[in-house]
């Protein structure tokens, strides 16, 4: 599968047991559920899970991604860290070290692991070092699709991009061929122009083209916003009566949505890839931001709740990435609790391979493992 290679900026936002053992009650099953929900408290060390103790084939994939918010930052953040990592697994387990280069997109990400997978390759360690967020690492906003399909009277334009694996951004725009022809006109011919832009541009292109060619219904704007009616108002007040006015007395054939929805097939996608890489025995850390932290349970000004996470995807909803990734791959998985700096995710690493105790690092583990105090 080929992405269309265009790309828009996406917000960006910072970001434990997952099966139930058989057998219990339903209640019993729901207490169980709900405190595995949450990474336990007390430090722990690799020797806790059954895992391979000694890694011999280790994947390394830096994600190449320039955060917005920061703009000094080099897209090459990640490298030097992989190459710390690279000489630990080499120098100290004698391992075979695979790095996936120049993953600047999901797509960059699929062609490198699909070639793995068909060569039947397969690691102790998959280790991600990447800008993340609640649902999982992030890339550029990549473009999967963009359509417009006409149904009856009914156009609409449909453009769906991705950041993070299951987390679709939706763009649509839907008019009406018969209210205003020389609108319709103008979107037929230019939609792929308006979704290269900004979203307060795209509003702003669409409501200025629409205002040039949509009639003002004059009864309405009288009513409403005549002399009389402005004149008790300073000229403060005026403004936002004369565009209340503007959107009411001028009908619309158009309406813009943005919003986001997941994709099964897209996260799935993501995941198989990683149950198929990862032998059973295996660990997939993902160095990124608040893998392992629980997902906010509404909006807030600052944080957009995980909505792949808090998703029914492997029987969710989970409460973190990490337990959401753990029971969709059926392998271990562990992620830095709160923020996560580069340095930080090479230190988390070499202490948990030397069997160092780990605090606000979620380790989750499909049913078959929790517990399990024995190494291979």
């Amino acid at each position: 599968m080929k992405f269309i290679q265009v790309y828009r900026a996406a917000p960006i936002v910072l970001l434990c047991v997952v099966a139930l053992t058989l057998g219990l009650g339903l209640n019993q099953q729901v207490l169980a559920r709900e405190a595995a929900l949450s990474c336990p408290v007390e430090p722990h060390r690799l020797s806790d899970y059954r895992i391979k103790q000694a890694p011999k084939k280790v994947l390394l994939v830096p994600l190449l991604y320039h955060n917005p918010d920061y703009p000094n930052e080099n897209e090459l953040w990640p490298e030097p860290s992989a190459r710390r990592l690279s000489e630990l697994y080499r120098n100290q387990f004698g391992a075979q070290v695979h790095w996936l280069r120049n993953v600047r997109s999901w797509q960059d990400y699929y062609d490198q692991t699909d070639v793995l997978m068909q060569q039947g390759a397969r690691f102790d360690r998959v280790i991600f070092i990447a800008h993340g967020g609640f649902d999982g690492p992030v890339m550029r906003n990549e473009i999967i699709s963009e359509t417009r399909v006409v149904n009856g009277d009914q156009a609409t334009v449909l453009q769906i991009s991705e950041a993070q694996p299951g987390n679709e951004h939706v763009v649509s725009i839907t008019n009406s061929l018969s209210k205003n022809k020389a609108f319709s006109d103008y979107l037929a011919s230019h939609w792929q122009e308006i979704l290269t832009l900004p979203e307060t541009q795209v509003r702003a292109r669409l409501q200025q083209q629409h205002q040039a060619v949509q009639p003002l219904d004059t009864a309405c704007y009288t009513k409403f916003c005549d002399s009389k009616k402005l004149a008790g108002l300073t000229p403060e007040a005026q403004k936002p009566r004369l565009d209340t006015c503007e959107r009411v007395c001028r009908p619309s054939s158009y309406e813009v949505k943005y919003y986001e929805q997941v994709s099964e097939k897209r996260f799935w996608m993501f995941a198989n890839s990683l149950k198929t890489l990862v032998n059973n025995d295996g660990l997939i850390f993902m160095g990124e931001c608040n893998a392992g932290t629980p997902a906010p349970k509404q909006y807030t000004h600052w944080d957009t709740p995980g909505i792949v996470v808090s998703s029914k995807l492997a029987g969710g909803p989970y409460q973190n990435y990490v337990n959401l990734l753990s029971s969709a791959t059926e392998r271990l998985v562990a992620g830095p609790i709160g923020s996560s700096s580069a340095e930080d995710i090479v230190n988390r690493i070499t202490a948990l391979e030397h069997n160092h105790e780990q605090r606000f690092l979620c380790m989750a583990t499909p049913s078959e493992q929790l517990g399990a105090l024995s190494n291979r």
